[in-house]
């Protein structure tokens, strides 16, 4: 676990996430202000590799599960340089949730 706040647990993705995160990626409306959704459940695949190899990289960046205390997988948020590249010197947060979590 990363972190904890009263509500919320933080911690890093691995490949059991896998399903939630493909679920939150193909999903239009999830994705309507992100990037188009998702088609392919291996470009997902290769996207959750791609960020562990980026978290080995950068010790405290990457993209972190978001779950409700007592409850089920409610997001993913990141903490990253743009596009992952450490050469740029900049950093963006972002955080995706599942619908049943707006509002």
């Amino acid at each position: 676990m990363l972190f904890e706040t009263p509500r919320l647990l933080v911690r890093a993705l691995g490949e059991t996430d896998f399903s939630d995160i493909w679920r939150l990626q193909s999903d239009p409306e999830t994705m309507r202000y992100i990037r188009p959704p998702e088609t392919n459940p291996e470009a997902v695949r290769d996207r959750l590799q791609k960020w562990e190899q980026y978290a080995q990289k950068c010790p405290g960046l990457g993209v972190f599960a978001i779950e409700m205390k007592g409850d089920n997988f409610a997001g993913y948020c990141t903490a990253r340089h743009v596009d992952f590249n450490p050469d740029t010197g900049e950093f963006e947060i972002g955080y995706t949730l599942s619908p049943e979590y707006w509002g």
